[in-house]
């Protein structure tokens, strides 16, 4: 495997980041988010209702198109690249 992807054994991108990601079916665009993050970001609107289990969900990789949407399976990851300049 190409030395650039990161496993997500080793290490986990930034919250909120955006990365390519490898799933058991395929790759995909996704944003990571830390549910230990998404929870404080709850507490502070007053929706603690909603807040997530991070024993059970330490984070989440989800769709950049759907939110709601979130991949499962994901063993890797990597940056996206710089955008061109032109």
């Amino acid at each position: 495997m190409n030395s650039n992807w990161i496993s997500v054994k080793d290490r986990l991108p930034e919250h909120d980041d955006s990365v390519l990601v490898i799933t058991k079916k395929g790759h995909a665009v996704c944003i990571f988010l830390d549910s230990k993050k998404v929870n404080e970001k709850l507490q502070s609107t007053g929706l603690i209702n909603d807040e997530i289990d991070i024993n059970q969900d330490p984070y989440y990789f989800c769709c950049r198109s759907s939110l709601m949407h979130t991949l499962n399976g994901v063993t890797h990851w990597m940056p996206l690249p710089e955008q061109p300049l032109e």
